[in-house]
Parts: C-alpha cells; structure tokens; sequence
C-alpha cells in the first residue's frame, strides 16, 4: 500500500479508507498475513468506472433535485431540472461504457508496463 499510495501522490491513509469502502461494497477482498492485501471480486472486465464513481462519491447526482424532487419547492415549474437530467443520463453511460480493464490497460500503455496490476 505504502508504494501505491507513493506512486499516486497520496496518503497510506486515505488510500486505506478508499480501500475500506472497496471491500464494502464487495469490489474488492482483503487478506490478512505475510501475503495479504487485496484483490478485486471480480474481473476487471466486469467492473465498471461509474461502479466505482458511485461507491466512492455515493452517486452521480449533479444537483440533489434530480435524485430527490421534493428537494426543491420550485419542482413543478422548474425547466433546467430536465437538463440535468439529460446531463447525469449521459455522465451515467460513459462512465458506465468505460471497464477498469480498459482504464488499466489504457494507463499500462503511458507507463510502458507489461501487465496491468489488479492487486494491492
């Protein structure tokens, strides 16, 4: 983890707690021991970037009105609410389009490595 977390510019910390809601969620697995640490559920061919976007930030809502209409007392005569809408829609089926297979292996092909790293 230490070396990840060096790597990506971030705190052991914070990337134990991004690793927490992980295993939560049931994406990853996590081993205790000499050869602990963890690994995703499933392939990564079968997971998706807006899984991981909406575990992490609790969903894809721009403005809280789209997912909770009785939010705003203007609901009925609101017309940007629509526009949102198609705005989150659409955010939803790209990240939903996107595999971290294809991310991992997109980023394999900047670093020059051999085989993307499903583990930690």
């Amino acid at each position: 983890m230490k070396d990840i977390a060096n790597a990506e510019g971030i705190s052991e910390k914070y990337l134990s707690q991004i690793l927490i809601t992980l295993r939560s969620a049931g994406l990853v697995d996590g081993f205790r021991g000499v050869h602990g640490g963890y690994v995703l559920s499933r392939p990564p061919s079968q997971i998706t970037v807006r899984e991981i976007v909406s575990i992490l930030e609790g969903g894809l809502s721009i403005i809280d009105c789209t997912q909770m209409p009785n939010s705003c007392p203007r609901q009925h005569n609101c017309s940007s609410q629509s526009v949102w809408r198609k705005v989150e829609q659409t955010l939803s089926e790209v990240l939903e389009s996107i595999t971290l297979e294809q991310l991992a292996r997109q980023h394999q092909g900047k670093k020059g490595q051999s085989q993307p790293m499903y583990y930690i």
